[in-house]
């Protein structure tokens, strides 16, 4: 159904050599563009809720950031991708 919405799951890791560049960032960045570019539109993800960095970077690119009520030490993080 063309109504119904496609999303894509995401991932994003680093090295430990590389963090703080930026990298993971531009990373995300494209991982939102390409899917977006297959047609998907909407993001989804998990990260450990003690992950600061990553809470960060997906606050810092719009993604909602929720609890996960069936694994407490996990947050859900989601992303509209559908255009404005």
């Amino acid at each position: 159904c063309p109504d119904e919405p496609r999303a894509a799951e995401m991932a994003v890791a680093v090295a430990d050599g590389w963090r703080g560049a930026g990298l993971a960032s531009r990373l995300l960045g494209r991982l939102e563009r390409s899917a977006a570019e297959a047609g998907f539109n909407r993001l989804t993800g998990e990260t450990l809720a003690t992950n600061d960095a990553m809470v960060g970077l997906a606050r810092k690119h719009g993604y909602a950031v929720r609890r996960n009520p069936a694994a407490p030490t996990l947050l859900s993080l989601d992303k509209d991708l559908s255009p404005a």
